[in-house]
């Protein structure tokens, strides 16, 4: 009996060591990891300067390779060097911000339901998404998918084990939807091995996954690899088009393009503006015939110009001619070239459907309130597949098939409202099913989100 308790207490011992052993290795190979590129090798980055006719030989045919990926590299430009376009790219991203969500057990009314095993996985479950922390993770995959259409992800860390979670996004340039899933609808994707043509020693700082898949890329020479459903995301901002991928704000650019350029040409006129140019009279002599013969010897008018030209400012020039003495000013009208501008950023603005973004067309409460819902709602719209993913990651990751996690599709902006409307329906409800809905609705968000 001593001596099967003795064994016993070996085994678990062990055990606990293995599994600390294991717990270890797996934190310092997710650190290797999440470096994720060699510190010592400056990677070098270029930049395009693109036109209005660039833009329009894109989208005469966006579904060709160069062309989508041109789309995208056009937009990463005008994210870098336009705010307005910025602004417009991260008002949609930040809508998503996954701090609220609600979760509930799957039970069947019909049969009899062990409450402690349903208690466990649910608390199992509310663990393992807490140790996510989707809300630090979210606003980069939807940045990347507002820039270049979708988002492409693979997925690193065990939230259950080690408490760990991250998602690096991969080259949009190198990856291509592939399919999607019969469970839940989940997008899978291709990633182009030939990445690390050339580069190899960066497999050292990816997951083992990508050396498995480059490895037979140099044996069968295919360079497009299914990567893992379970281990990867992918968000597409179109998912009705699943051939290929541009920036849903693609129809703006052009408008930016031509705002940027209006700026550049009104900076121009503001630098005239203060520039003034003199002319110094040369008289001819009454009643000559010759059409030279000045008043002043030319080489005595020379050598006053020079000396009135160094004694005036950088702004002021100074010319000689037979004309009268007069200025000229490179002066236009200042109030109506701020409304060309006013004017030409309005038109974008309202072409993207943003009041946010233009403060001057809100009148009132309500009328801003009804605009900003119907931007919300389109900035909104890939909470579907984010909890689509979710579900099917706690699934084929952690087993959990019994509990049901989703994100708020509200907007932050109204979360009060929501909360309001939740409160009131709770409180004047006659049917208990509705108010125990509702009251669990507003458990969670408040829980949550406050």
């Amino acid at each position: 009996m001593v001596n099967a308790m003795e064994t016993k207490n070996q085994i678990e011992k062990l055990q606990e060591e293995e599994k600390q052993r294991m717990a270890a290795f797996a934190t310092e190979q997710l650190k290797n990891v999440l470096q994720l590129f060699d510190p010592e090798k400056i990677p070098t980055r270029t930049t395009s300067v693109y036109s209005r006719e660039n833009l329009r030989t894109y989208l005469r045919n966006p579904a060709t390779d160069s062309n989508n990926k041109s789309l995208r590299k056009l937009s990463a430009y005008l994210y870098t060097v336009s705010h307005v376009y910025r602004r417009m790219v991260n008002f949609k991203a930040h809508q998503i911000n996954c701090k609220t969500w609600s979760a509930y057990p799957i039970v069947s009314m019909a049969e009899e339901v062990d409450e402690e095993s349903i208690l466990k996985e649910y608390e199992r479950t509310i663990n393992i998404v807490k140790a996510m922390h989707m809300e630090t993770q979210i606003y980069k995959v939807m940045l990347q998918a507002w820039k270049s259409g979708v988002s492409y992800g693979y997925v690193y860390g065990d939230p259950e084990g080690e408490g760990s979670f991250y998602i690096h996004l991969l080259d949009p340039d190198y990856c291509k939807v592939s399919c999607a899933s019969y469970d839940q609808g989940v997008l899978g994707f291709l990633f182009d091995m030939s990445f690390f043509r050339g580069n190899e020693e960066a497999l050292e700082y990816y997951d083992e996954e990508f050396t498995t898949l480059y490895n037979e890329y140099t044996r069968d020479n295919i360079r497009w690899k299914q990567l893992p459903l379970e281990r990867t995301i992918c968000i597409k901002i179109d998912p009705d088009n699943l051939d290929y991928s541009i920036p849903p704000l693609s129809g703006l650019m052009e408008q930016v393009i031509s705002l940027t350029d209006l700026q550049a040409a009104q900076d121009e006129i503001d630098s005239l503006q203060n520039y003034k140019m003199v002319w110094g009279k040369l008289n001819t002599i009454s009643g000559s015939k010759n059409i030279n013969d000045f008043e002043i010897d030319l080489d005595l008018a020379l050598a006053f110009m020079r000396k009135i030209n160094d004694a005036l400012p950088d702004n002021v020039g100074y010319g000689l001619s037979p004309l009268d003495l007069d200025t000229i000013e490179f002066k236009d009208n200042d109030a109506s070239d701020t409304n060309v501008l006013s004017k030409a950023y309005s038109n974008l603005i309202e072409a993207n459907g943003s009041i946010i973004l233009n403060s001057n067309k809100i009148t009132n409460s309500a009328s801003f309130k009804l605009a900003l819902k119907a931007e919300c709602e389109d900035a909104m719209a890939p909470t579907t597949q984010l909890n689509a993913w979710l579900k099917f990651y706690l699934k084929y990751n952690h087993n959990i098939e019994t509990v049901v996690v989703e994100y708020s599709d509200i907007s932050p902006y109204f979360m009060d409202d929501e909360i309001e409307k939740i409160t009131k329906i709770a409180g004047f409800t006659s049917n208990s099913n509705d108010f125990i809905s509702a009251l669990s609705e507003l458990t969670s968000i408040l829980y949550f989100a406050l």
